[in-house]
């Protein structure tokens, strides 16, 4: 059985172009895709679980602090319990046999829609993840958010006669929720999280991208929240009403807020970057918070060509240039490329950034 992608290759299409939040619980953002491996090698040494937020996040998210970018995929959690470690072999058993034909019904009736689904196998269950084409982009409305994700969540759990025992009913609202890493170890039984078939069975991995093709589609949450606003008007207003400064900020007209915008880690995913790009990403990164030469240096470890561990580094006589040249004291003398400015040098990936459409959709762009 060959795989079509690579196991790193697949865990750098889990972690995705958009930041995440990682943990063993205690969380930590990152917007650096490879950040994911020695995270994974860290928990597997000390035997601590790897998680992952399920949705892609563009800061840390806390009670206080919004920081979820877009609703990527659905997410399942089938588990028969924690008290089932007080129960005997014989009872564990019927539970899991009861659970797994419970699973294999549940993928029948998404299956039927054409959706074929990523099944990942836990200590004690499954995790399985229905994806959008693409990742699309939410407010910062938490609350109403939630109410459109538990609709997506029982579309698949209560359109049919069959009562689904075995899921965990805190996964129906919980957009900020972590999940574990596909192909990481668990902590207890030292075991692979590996990926399944529709019989729950060891398969190949596939491509994020084909997951994604047979997902689901814009119509698909368009519906939910024309159910979520019909059911409760008072949302309603609150969508329209309701504009936080970090929204107006993100969204606006410069494009820019302090985090790395897609269009750059776009090409970081790549690896690969054309020097004046670079050179803009300096920029960049110096008011995303890397603004010490050490801190830019790490920053660049994405890079295929990054040198930055060696005696005689070419990275790091460029990032101190760059920093004689362009930094007063703690002031950059630069500011960061407006969009306008992106999309005349041809780095804009367009209908694919939200911040593009967001300009898009009101005029601020003109036709494109």
């Amino acid at each position: 059985m060959k795989n079509h992608v690579t196991k790193d290759q697949f865990i750098l299409e889990f972690f995705g172009p958009l930041g995440r939040e990682l943990g063993n619980p205690k969380q930590f953002y990152t917007d650096n895709p490879m950040d994911i491996f020695p995270f994974i090698e860290a928990c597997t040494k000390d035997k601590t679980p790897a998680f992952i937020s399920v949705q892609p996040r563009f800061r840390h998210h806390s009670k206080v602090q919004f920081g979820i970018s877009g609703i990527e995929k659905i997410f399942f959690d089938f588990d028969y319990g924690m008290k089932s470690d007080k129960f005997t072999e014989k009872k564990i058993k019927k539970l899991r046999s009861k659970m797994e034909t419970e699973v294999k019904v549940f993928l029948h009736h998404i299956t039927k829609e054409g959706i074929v689904p990523l099944v990942v196998k836990t200590r004690k269950g499954y995790h399985v993840y229905i994806y959008f084409d693409k990742v699309y982009q939410i407010d910062s409305n938490e609350d109403f958010w939630k109410k459109v994700y538990k609709a997506l969540h029982d579309r698949f759990t209560k359109s049919n006669s069959h009562k689904y025992k075995f899921v965990d009913a805190t996964s129906e609202t919980d957009i900020s929720r972590l999940c574990r890493i596909p192909t990481s170890i668990h902590q207890k039984n030292g075991k692979e999280c590996i990926v399944l078939d529709l019989n729950l069975k060891p398969t190949k991995l596939r491509s994020i991208e084909y997951f994604k093709m047979y997902g689901l589609r814009h119509g698909d949450i368009i519906k939910a929240v024309k159910w979520v606003i019909a059911n409760e008007d008072k949302l309603q207003k609150e969508l329209v009403e309701r504009r936080t400064e970090a929204d107006n900020n993100w969204k606006g007209e410069h494009g820019f807020t302090g985090e790395i915008r897609p269009c750059f880690k776009t090409r970081m995913n790549v690896g690969e970057m054309l020097h004046p790009q670079r050179r803009a990403l300096c920029i960049e990164a110096f008011y995303a918070g890397y603004n010490t030469p050490e801190k830019m240096v790490e920053f660049f470890r994405f890079l295929n060509d990054w040198d930055g561990d060696t005696s005689n580094s070419k990275c790091i006589y460029q990032v101190r240039y760059w920093f004689d040249e362009t930094v007063d004291g703690d002031k950059c003398k630069a500011k960061p490329y407006k969009c306008d400015t992106i999309r005349e040098k041809g780095w804009c990936i367009k209908d694919d950034c939200p911040i593009f459409k967001f300009q898009k959709e009101r005029g601020k762009i003109g036709n494109v």
